[in-house]
């Protein structure tokens, strides 16, 4: 099937459309529509020259036309954790929706991958725990009780394979 360049380029990016569009200085609307085929002559050029900075291609990359077979499987972006969470700050990434970039962002870390390693350690650094709980107005005592492991459900994990 025939995709946008702007969509193209952002599965290959592997962010979130929240932090592409964060990125970029766009809202998630315009992102949507830049994302959409057959919109180039609605959009300023000004959206698409702010999109390839982030993205890192030329504008004309992004008004390029792509079929989206061009995207291999690592460039889609899949949840496949079926696994219990190892801990609360995990609990809280979940229940909350967040990918492990806007983690990362809501904890100050410098990557995506740094947040993974938070998320999956047996228990969360106290450091992560005071600062998610500091934002959810709890203190860490009661935060580790609401994102507790043990009364997981699992309901609305949009992070679970199916």
């Amino acid at each position: 099937m025939e995709i946008s360049g702007v969509k193209y380029y952002w599965k290959k990016s592997h962010m979130s459309q929240r932090s592409l569009a964060q990125a970029a200085g766009l809202s998630m609307e315009t992102l949507r529509l830049l994302c959409e085929l057959d919109k180039e002559e609605t959009t300023v050029a000004s959206n698409y020259m702010a999109l390839s900075r982030p993205l890192g291609v030329t504008v004309e990359e992004l008004l390029a036309r792509h079929d989206d077979r061009e995207l291999g499987d690592g460039d889609r972006t899949v949840f496949k954790s079926k696994a219990m969470p190892a801990n609360c700050v995990e609990v809280y990434r979940r229940v909350h929706h967040l990918s492990h970039q806007q983690l990362s962002q809501r904890l100050g870390l410098d990557n995506r991958q740094s947040s993974h390693n938070c998320c999956t350690r047996p228990v969360p650094r106290p450091k992560h725990v005071r600062i998610l709980a500091a934002a959810e107005g709890l203190s860490p005592e009661e935060f580790r009780e609401k994102y507790s492991c043990e009364t997981w459900t699992g309901e609305d994990d949009l992070f679970a394979a199916p």
